[in-house]
């Protein structure tokens, strides 16, 4: 299959749909399809991986999509939605840009039950879609050479955000910060942030990181015990699913599709409770970190599953055709009329 996704990737951290977008583009190639980031002639597939224009990750943006299925209608576009506006808690356009990039869309991909639900509840029509769990790099995130907490040492925590959104769980954060040097706690558990923070924000008893390429990235969080997550509204964050992919147990706020990545592997909590499910996660921290040798997460799954999706919709539009044979001629009509109009073209403003 011709297939275009349309994410420039980057080889620097990006954030999540970077990530996503470079399993899926070597998943694909490995699976013997050709993937291009451009809008190339006859593609078979479209896969709109950003709903708007604004990120500089963005190779066409739906509204080049939609343009070229006009050109090119027996192109399939799967449309993937991991986003909305009330993850970053203001409108920046992303909730109008799905749902009109959704538009053009011949199938939904969610990847959470979470998000999935939440566009419902927009009242998306969402008719034709699936849900696709993501799942990071294993040869880069696994548990090979984790560290294991032999509790004589300070526990230590950390957590990862490209973004410094205030929305991936500042409060949480700044609340152990503080926590750190409370009677309790201290000399008993470390916490490092890796990545950006909010302008004016400050972790004044943590160790904070710049953002590291992934490589680097799994080494520090292996260097960790625990894993701790507070983001709102993810609909499938790159995050803590490294984390668990690196073999951490996760603490993790009840919110967005945290505890349906994370149930099985760590202790959800609430914002009033934070202290005692540490604490918790704290006594059965050799139960998970058992439970996390079982980890099934693998990125060939994904692939696996975006690979029978397209077989399927490709056998769909298939027989779509061949029950309405002639569409076919009518595309092949289309064609002829088109490369004619080339050659006229040419002719007329003399080019050879």
């Amino acid at each position: 299959m011709r297939i275009s996704i349309n994410v420039k990737t980057v080889n620097q951290p990006f954030g999540g749909a970077n990530n996503f977008a470079k399993n899926l583009f070597k998943g694909l190639i490995s699976k013997g399809h050709y993937v291009t980031n451009k809008l190339e002639k006859n593609l078979d597939f479209i896969i709109i991986v950003i709903s708007h224009d604004s990120l500089r990750l963005v190779s066409f943006s739906p509204d080049d999509a939609k343009a070229y299925k006009k050109a090119y209608p027996n192109v399939c576009i799967i449309h993937r939605i991991n986003s909305c506006d009330e993850h970053r808690a203001y409108d920046n356009g992303t909730n109008k840009k799905v749902i009109q990039a959704n538009k053009i869309a011949d199938h939904t991909v969610f990847v959470s039950k979470f998000i999935k639900l939440f566009w419902q509840n927009k009242g998306l029509g969402i008719k034709d879609s699936s849900i696709i769990y993501t799942y990071a790099n294993t040869k880069i995130f696994n548990s090979t050479h984790r560290s294991k907490w032999n509790q004589k040492q300070p526990l230590k925590i950390v957590t990862h955000h490209w973004s410094a959104n205030y929305m991936k769980g500042f409060d949480i954060y700044q609340r152990l910060d503080e926590m750190i040097i409370l009677r309790k706690w201290k000399n008993k558990i470390k916490f490092t942030f890796i990545g950006k923070t909010p302008l004016g924000f400050y972790l004044n008893n943590s160790k904070v990181l710049e953002p590291l390429k992934d490589l680097d990235l799994s080494k520090e969080l292996k260097r960790h015990h625990i894993y701790l997550t507070a983001s709102r509204y993810e609909a499938a964050g790159n995050h803590y699913i490294e984390a668990i992919q690196c073999g951490l147990p996760v603490l993790h706020l009840n919110h967005g599709s945290l505890p349906e990545y994370c149930k099985d592997f760590g202790i959800t909590f609430e914002l009033h409770n934070f202290e005692n499910k540490l604490s918790e996660l704290i006594r059965n921290y050799e139960i998970y970190f058992k439970k996390l040798s079982k980890c099934s997460f693998n990125e060939k799954i994904m692939i696996e599953k975006y690979c029978i999706l397209i077989e399927k919709l490709s056998l769909r539009e298939n027989k779509y055709l061949k029950n309405k044979p002639y569409l076919i001629y009518f595309y092949k009509i289309i064609k002829i009329l088109k490369k004619l109009r080339i050659r006229l073209g040419k002719k007329l403003t003399g080019e050879n």
